[in-house]
């Protein structure tokens, strides 16, 4: 039955307003909707620090080789790129990341042939020898611009005994010694800005860890402590380090620790733990874990402070981070 004229325009704006009520729905209500999860998504991507194309390059030294590892984080996808199995010149460890290629610090079984090379990371695995005679006694550091490395020598000859270190170019031009030394130097560190960190054995017992200015040319004793530090690293303006809190005692394994610039310790690994090999990309830390680990060889599995590693990745040791 058709409504009457007296009630039409009722029926009409009934319509109007049902028709008007569904429009409003899905261009507002819906919208709502799509920004709330996109939201949603965002901040638990900010909680997680999620990046899913992160790549992560890794060494696993065995008893015959030394493998260079790349671990796209999107796709869980981990692929050997190098081995030195079969060459004359073996890892004795890799640096740093340039521009998608790896600076490598190599040697053969005669001490006196050891060199700075450059190996892509593609499956080619192109060289490039960047420095033919590079010698040092503690591992370099390289900086974080990849322009200069820090290195050390050592003179047994009494007049000049101890340790001294020097700063380059990557190709050995523009050398200069900057500090010297008679403590055994245990690690070294540069900072963004070129900021050298040192830690060395402390003639009382225990370790000292010294920062030298490259700019003022000074070094300075900035902080002594009676345990021993085992390696030290730059985070932004704060050091990190790994430290026994007994002194040649085998009963405690390295623990992390940061250093601010007010001198305030702070204690950052979580539990009893067993760390090696600081690498900080930025904001993160990443180390290799040996606590629950019975082969000392492999070392263990990266992790970061803020976020663990997605999948247990045995290591030795990791050098880059893009």
């Amino acid at each position: 039955m058709m409504p009457t004229n007296r009630k039409r325009p009722i029926f009409f704006l009934t319509i109007l307003f049902f028709v008007v009520s569904i429009w409003f729905f899905s261009q507002g209500l819906g919208k709502r909707t799509d920004n709330s999860q996109k939201k949603n998504n965002t901040i638990s991507n900010d909680i997680f620090d999620f990046k899913s194309d992160r790549k992560i390059f890794y060494a696993l030294i065995e008893p015959n080789q030394t493998n260079l590892y790349r671990y796209t984080e999107s796709v869980k996808e981990t692929k050997r790129f190098y081995f030195d199995k079969d060459e004359e010149f073996k890892i004795i460890k890799a640096l740093s990341m340039d521009n998608g290629n790896i600076i490598v610090f190599e040697g053969t079984t005669d001490e006196t042939k050891k060199r700075l090379v450059q190996i892509t990371t593609d499956q080619k695995a192109n060289k490039k020898i960047i420095n033919e005679n590079f010698y040092t006694y503690n591992l370099p550091v390289i900086s974080k611009n990849n322009k200069k490395i820090i290195y050390t020598s050592f003179s047994n000859v009494e007049k000049d005994y101890g340790f001294t270190i020097f700063s380059a170019e990557l190709n050995g031009e523009n050398k200069r010694q900057i500090y010297r030394t008679q403590n055994n130097i245990m690690s070294m560190g540069l900072s963004a800005d070129n900021t050298l960190v040192i830690s060395e054995n402390s003639p009382s017992g225990g370790s000292m860890i010294k920062i030298y200015d490259f700019s003022q040319d000074k070094i300075e004793n900035f902080y002594e402590t009676e345990n021993n530090l085992v390696e030290i690293a730059w985070k932004n303006s704060e050091i990190i380090f790994l430290q026994k809190t007994k002194p040649n005692s085998n009963e405690n394994s390295p623990e992390m620790f940061s250093l601010d610039k007010n001198k305030n310790i702070k204690k950052i690994s979580l539990k009893k733990t067993n760390l090696s090999n600081i690498f900080i990309n930025n904001d993160e830390i990443y180390y290799i874990d040996k606590t629950n680990s019975t082969d000392a060889t492999l070392s263990g599995a990266i992790q970061s402070i803020q976020k663990p590693m997605d999948k247990i990745i045995i290591a030795s040791y990791i050098f880059g981070v893009e």
